[in-house]
């Protein structure tokens, strides 16, 4: 449920962002994190109504394990482009930008 209320705010937000001139991808994404809080702050959790989301996620995190070791969230590969700006990795297919090919 919890999922859903993210999703659906995240089409509003995406459509509000939609209609503002941004000077950099910084500026950017530091309108959507404001905006995000605010929401998650505005937002009351699904199953435990007396908290928003925002106040949940405080919860957890005090309950969440700290990393070990970092995570780089990519793995870096060689690959070969498509005539169609393709790329397979382990079965997979990504779209490649033309420009990038």
């Amino acid at each position: 449920m919890v999922e859903k209320n993210i999703q659906d705010s995240r089409r509003l937000i995406c459509l509000e962002a939609q209609s503002i001139k941004f000077s950099s991808f910084d500026a950017l994404n530091a309108w959507l994190a404001e905006r995000f809080r605010a929401l998650w702050g505005a937002l009351r959790h699904p199953e435990f109504k007396s908290l928003s989301i925002a106040e949940m996620l405080e919860q957890e995190c005090l309950e969440m394990m700290l990393m070990p070791t970092q995570f780089d969230g990519y793995v870096e590969h060689l690959a070969r482009v498509s005539s169609t700006c393709l790329i397979t990795v382990s079965l997979n297919r990504y779209l490649v930008l033309c420009e990038c090919v």
